[in-house]
């Protein structure tokens, strides 16, 4: 199998991982299965390794060096991984590629100290970081803000994966990528040598959005972002140079970029340089006081612009969304008591003398506060990484099914065959962690079969949306298609945000509501918290609250009920974690909180404890 022996050692030079110890991971991708993980020590060794598993599965790098544990030690470089939209599983084709690789071009003209490489079927972005730059926590804050930023500067066809977190592992280049039915080399576009520049575009990242100013308006966003900043690019170069030299208009002008990010700043830096009097110290720190609400918008440079120029700057045309309206002569909209509520009250009974609920989480103490999770309604399930959402998740999913329901499950960080993974592990009983390894006892593989047969027998009453960014039609398309009983939603904060995650988790959740209520069915969506950092004595993170879910805002006005999940305590020697639920909002009974057993041997659940809370709201 063809390797690229040069680009191997470019990347690992370049990683500057020295002394310490390299994460090295070789996958076959199509079957969603380790081939081998090693940590290995030194250029020649990773060169070896690459050589043995080059062609047995996709390889990969730590993009930061590890200790012998397998820790982290340092924060040496980031990345950005530029992935065309396409199946789940599939190689792009050539123009997808492509165009791969002019939005990482277009984004390193912004970004200095990057390089470009191909990652077998996108492009991958790599920068270099001085030891010690900032703390670890720090660099995954920044890069998750220039991830959002650098959005805009993409083809609409491109995704930037989430990949700021530093342990992530990044494409060996100069191995073959062997995902799909094309096979290629990835390597560099540009191989970089010594001596290689530190980049500073972590510098130039907002954390926060600034707030808001009472009374104060801000620019006109009926035009996207993508739009606006193509008239920006477009009004900058046909301003006057005196423009450039007058501090006043200067100054201006950068607060007007200003909203643009790092992308505004750089677009200001360039332009800045026509002056005489430009340096790039006094460029930097007043850009560092500018308030991204200043007031002074981009049609104030378009304005300038055309004064100076006698040109009109028009956006480029973007293809409107537009809604259908409901007609008044549908009956079906309109409604009545009078002669009408016959089939109300037979509802009514129906659901009584069933003498359980419809659906149900399998928690009876739980489900007895809210009688399960509703037709019509969202029911929220919030927890940070690792604590058990997506297994409590699979339980209930595997509970409907069951129970000959009909599930829609959009997945949008796990593929399918982790959700397949995730369900086969709920049914049988089994860890989690076996359908990782591979290693299965006798026993476990009986029961294997058993949860495949179940698994086949299920048939189209289960459908997965593999979509990593399903767009908002889609989200309301396949429920008025498919007819489920239950929609899941794992996780709604890992949608394209674009340049906004608050608005776009609201639009989300407000449209998953509209097909809760459209299709007559429950909706369970998975929610991340915000950082939460834990107790240093006990390792536990503290309770969470409401205002702790990412966009917390309209997630807890839509839903009928929120569950937040959190860690209690861990058995010593065993397998089982105690986690509390916390029913922080329920519309239609008490409050509770309860202690949840959470073995991870088995995937299975059960409740401990049951504390009364204050009244219904």
């Amino acid at each position: 199998m063809e390797l690229l022996e040069n680009h191997i050692r470019s990347l690992y030079r370049f990683l500057n991982h020295g002394s310490d110890y390299s994460d090295m991971r070789c996958i076959d991708v199509n079957n969603n299965k380790f081939v081998s993980r090693d940590l290995v020590k030194g250029e020649q060794e990773v060169v070896a390794w690459a050589k043995k598993y080059n062609g047995k599965g996709n390889c990969f790098i730590g993009r930061n060096p590890r200790k012998k544990s397998g820790d982290v030690s340092r924060v040496t470089s980031f990345s950005l991984d530029l992935d065309p939209v396409r199946d789940k599983g599939t190689s792009s084709d050539e123009t997808q590629l492509q165009r791969s690789f002019e939005s990482g071009r277009r984004i390193l003209q912004s970004l200095k100290g990057g390089f470009l490489g191909c990652s077998g079927n996108g492009a991958l972005l790599l920068f270099r970081l001085r030891n010690g730059y900032l703390q670890d926590k720090e660099v995954e804050e920044r890069l998750s803000a220039l991830q959002k930023q650098s959005r805009i500067l993409c083809d609409s066809s491109i995704k930037i994966d989430n990949t700021q977190d530093n342990p992530r592992m990044i494409k060996l280049l100069g191995t073959m990528s062997m995902k799909g039915e094309v096979h290629r080399l990835s390597r560099f576009m540009d191989i970089p040598t010594p001596p290689y520049l530190d980049s500073d575009a972590l510098d130039h990242v907002e954390l926060e959005a600034p707030v808001k100013k009472a009374g104060q308006v801000v620019t006109d966003y009926s035009l996207t972002q993508t739009q606006r900043l193509q008239m920006l690019e477009k009004a900058l170069p046909l301003l006057k140079k005196e423009r450039v030299d007058d501090y006043d208009s200067w100054i201006k002008i950068g607060m007007a970029c200003k909203e643009f990010g790092l992308v505004g700043f750089r677009l200001w830096d360039v332009w800045s340089k026509k002056s005489d009097k430009y340096s790039d110290e006094t460029t930097d720190t007043k850009w560092r006081t500018f308030d991204e609400q200043s007031g002074i918008t981009i049609g104030s440079i378009i304005h300038w612009a055309r004064e100076d120029s006698g040109q009109a700057i028009r956006p480029e045309s973007s293809q409107s969304q537009s809604s259908d309206r409901q007609s008044l002569a549908n009956d079906d909209i309109l409604f009545s008591p009078n002669g009408n509520l016959s089939k109300h009250k037979e509802w009514l009974f129906k659901a009584a003398a069933q003498g359980k609920p419809e659906f149900s989480l399998g928690l009876p103490v739980l489900d007895g506060h809210t009688w399960g999770y509703h037709r019509g309604e969202v029911y929220i399930i919030g927890a940070g990484p690792g604590v058990g959402k997506t297994s409590l998740i699979a339980s209930v999913v595997n509970r409907a099914l069951q129970q000959d329901k009909r599930v829609l499950f959009f997945s949008t960080e796990m593929s399918r065959e982790r959700i397949i993974n995730c369900l086969l592990s709920s049914y049988c009983a089994i860890s989690g962690y076996s359908f990782i390894s591979g290693k299965f006892t006798e026993e476990n593989k009986k029961r294997l079969d058993d949860g495949y047969k179940w698994l086949e027998g299920i048939g189209d009453r289960l459908t997965i949306c593999d979509v990593s960014s399903p767009t908002f039609e889609l989200i309301q398309e396949l429920p008025a298609k498919l007819k489920p009983d239950v929609i899941v939603f794992d996780h709604i904060q890992h949608i394209d945000g674009g340049n906004d995650e608050r608005i776009a988790i609201s639009k989300y959740t407000k449209g998953l509501k509209n097909a809760a209520r459209d299709a007559n069915c429950a909706v369970l969506i998975l929610s991340q918290f915000r950082r939460l950092y834990r107790d240093p004595k006990t390792s536990l993170m503290p309770a969470p609250q409401l205002s702790d879910l990412k966009g917390s805002g309209t997630l807890e006005q839509v839903a009928g009920q929120v569950l937040l999940l959190s860690e209690h305590s861990v058995e010593p020697g065993t397998d089982i974690t105690i986690l509390i639920g916390e029913l922080a909002k329920n519309r239609f009974g008490n409050k509770a909180r309860i202690g949840i057993e959470f073995d991870r041997s088995t995937s299975s659940f059960k409740e401990t404890l049951d504390i009364q809370l204050d009244k219904k709201e």
